[in-house]
């Protein structure tokens, strides 16, 4: 039986690698999030959308994931990169 936080992080790094689709995503974020903007990443995954949003002014940005070891994972990643105070991951 394969482990599914497993299949889910390996899943959520592959995606990391795909550096042509990340900019794309960045660079879609940086034109749709405004100065002061709320914003909702629903399946954070990694959480770079949401880093992503923050970089780009985002006031507040809510990251939400329902497996709790990636949540947990992503709000290591939060900490570490000193959004803390912007982004809030959630496991819901």
């Amino acid at each position: 039986m394969s482990n599914p936080v497993l299949s889910h992080l390996l899943l959520a790094d592959e995606c990391l690698l795909d550096v042509k689709r990340v900019r794309i995503f960045e660079r879609a974020i940086k034109k749709s999030v405004k100065p002061n903007s709320l914003v909702v990443d629903a399946g954070t995954g990694t959480g770079i959308m949401a880093l992503f949003a923050a970089r780009a002014g985002a006031r507040k940005v809510y990251a939400l994931e329902i497996d709790s070891e990636i949540a947990e994972m992503t709000r290591n990643t939060v900490r570490a990169t000193g959004y803390g105070k912007i982004i809030t991951v959630v496991n819901c």
